[in-house]
């Protein structure tokens, strides 16, 4: 109703009946009249009252601050509640504290005088969280805690209305459960699994299950998750319905973090355990073993070393312990660097194949000192004594061109070589591991003078000798010698035709 139409329905003015009952003034019958209508239809100091509708009150049109209504429980006593209009509707208690608001724009407040929600709880300004706590029905709270450092969603658990940031519990008869909303480290869930005592601090009993970080990691078992997704703990359960209970990782052998433990007798014991840094365990990435005998594959995050069939790789970026490791026919084991990969060892239609690329070498090593090698020509280099019960070489005509005789010229040559004996340096080069004791050869420089055909340089300038080049030689210088021995024996034999030989007397 507009206040105008309240002023006209409102018949009864206290202002203007007043002087007619005045000392000395006689009231009429109507003055009567008006004095007995007018208790419940008034008008007069902001109360109106009419026929068709409530009591209706008017504060100051100066000041809107003023209370409407006052509220008491005694004659002699303050009023317990107030009731001002002011941009709304406000419920107050003694101490003029908004306890229920409702403003003209149709917010509600709870304990604030400026809710700036459709329905506000608590007063921003307040310095303990606990004062906002929605309870639903016996067990359920929401509340503020820490001044909003933290929301607290809980069963049996609400935010303490005395100390920030702490939950207490509700009543004495369950344990409890809590989802703790917090801006700095973000979402975590806790359980107990004792009750506790009505207001008793719930933090104390309970234990943190998981957390969700602000930058979405999420810890299980921890509070510091390392990871996207950090399970800490003894184990790991999959199961492909709810009625399977078994702990299929477990059953495995796959255990995702840094304990192990076994039962003996009902009794646990643990496996295996290294120390913790910072407090995080990141030096296993992930482990996968066998918790009798402890053989398994171990990825070591420090050094990203990993073990198989051994849980200390040490040093070795790959350990295989235990056992032989086995390749598909087919497979390679490739060595990369910054260009790509360079050689590898695998197998190709049952074959061993050994592989170096890029101009590198095959190398055959006792400790850390080169034995033999296979450079990129395809020639083998060895150090020692080759033994063998044979040695073929090719000398297929189909593979030869500019084939020709070994003239005289060529083994006249021969005269020119000098054969020795010699010792090798074997103090000055140790890696050659030349052999002890006296040996018998040529030198290859006066070799290369003579035959420079049998004599090769390798990249640092080293010369070797083609012994097997010289039978060739050695063989036309036979059958030179073995012409001219037959030559002379016809000779002799002619000559003692001409002259007999007397026996003598």
């Amino acid at each position: 109703m507009k206040f105008q139409d309240l002023l006209t329905n409102t018949t009864t003015k206290r202002n203007e009946l007043k002087p007619f009952f005045n000392t000395g003034e006689t009231p009429s019958q109507k003055n009567f009249h008006d004095l007995i209508d007018g208790l419940f239809l008034v008008q007069g100091n902001g109360l109106f009252k009419d026929d068709q509708n409530g009591l209706s009150i008017q504060t100051s049109t100066e000041d809107l601050t003023k209370t409407a209504l006052l509220f008491y429980d005694a004659p002699d006593k303050e009023p317990e509640w107030s009731m001002s209009i002011k941009d709304g509707f406000h419920l107050k208690d003694t101490a003029n504290n908004a306890r229920l608001s409702v403003l003209n724009d149709g917010k509600i407040g709870v304990g604030t005088l400026t809710p700036d929600a459709l329905l506000q709880i608590g007063d921003p300004a307040a310095s303990v969280g606990g004062r906002h706590n929605i309870r639903l029905g016996k067990y359920v709270s929401v509340g503020e805690s820490g001044g909003g450092l933290s929301t607290i969603v809980g069963n049996n658990i609400k935010a303490s209305e005395t100390e920030d940031n702490k939950s207490v519990y509700m009543n004495n008869t369950d344990p409890g459960q809590m989802i703790r909303l917090n801006y700095v480290y973000g979402l975590s869930f806790h359980t107990s699994t004792q009750a506790g005592t009505a207001g008793a601090d719930y933090d104390e009993l309970a234990s943190e299950r998981m957390r969700i970080t602000t930058d979405g990691k999420v810890g299980v078992g921890l509070p510091n998750p390392y990871s996207t997704l950090h399970v800490h703990g003894p184990s790991l359960t999959l199961s492909s319905d709810l009625s399977d209970t078994t702990n299929v990782l477990e059953t495995m052998g796959i255990y995702p973090f840094y304990q192990i433990a076994g039962y003996n007798g009902g009794n646990p014991t643990t496996v295996y355990e290294v120390p913790i840094k910072n407090g995080v365990r990141n030096d296993i990435l992930f482990t996968w073993r066998n918790i009798i005998d402890g053989s398994g594959i171990i990825l070591k995050g420090d050094t990203t070393n990993v073990g198989i069939g051994t849980l200390d790789p040490g040093t070795f970026k790959l350990r295989v312990s235990g056992g032989d490791a086995a390749f598909d026919q087919d497979r390679k084991i490739f060595f990369y660097d910054s260009d790509g990969p360079y050689s590898f060892v695998g197998n190709q239609a049952r074959n061993l194949v050994l592989n170096s690329n890029w101009n590198g070498v095959i190398s055959l090593r006792v400790g850390d000192q080169e034995k033999a090698f296979i450079n990129n020509a395809g020639d083998f280099y060895v150090d020692r004594d080759v033994y063998a019960n044979n040695v073929k070489l090719t000398s297929d005509l189909r593979y030869k061109k500019n084939v020709r005789d070994i003239n005289t010229e060529i083994t006249t040559r021969l005269a020119q070589l000098r054969g020795t004996t010699f010792e090798w340096r074997a103090d000055e080069f140790q890696r050659k591991s030349f052999s002890e004791g006296t040996q018998i050869g040529f030198i290859a420089q006066e070799l290369k003078k003579v035959y420079p055909e049998l004599v090769s340089e390798d990249k640092d300038g080293h010369l070797s000798i083609n012994y097997q080049g010289i039978i060739p030689i050695l063989v036309e210088a036979v059958k030179d010698l073995n012409q001219q021995n037959q030559s002379l024996q016809s000779r002799v034999l002619h000559l003692e035709k001409l002259t007999p030989i007397t026996p003598e007397a």
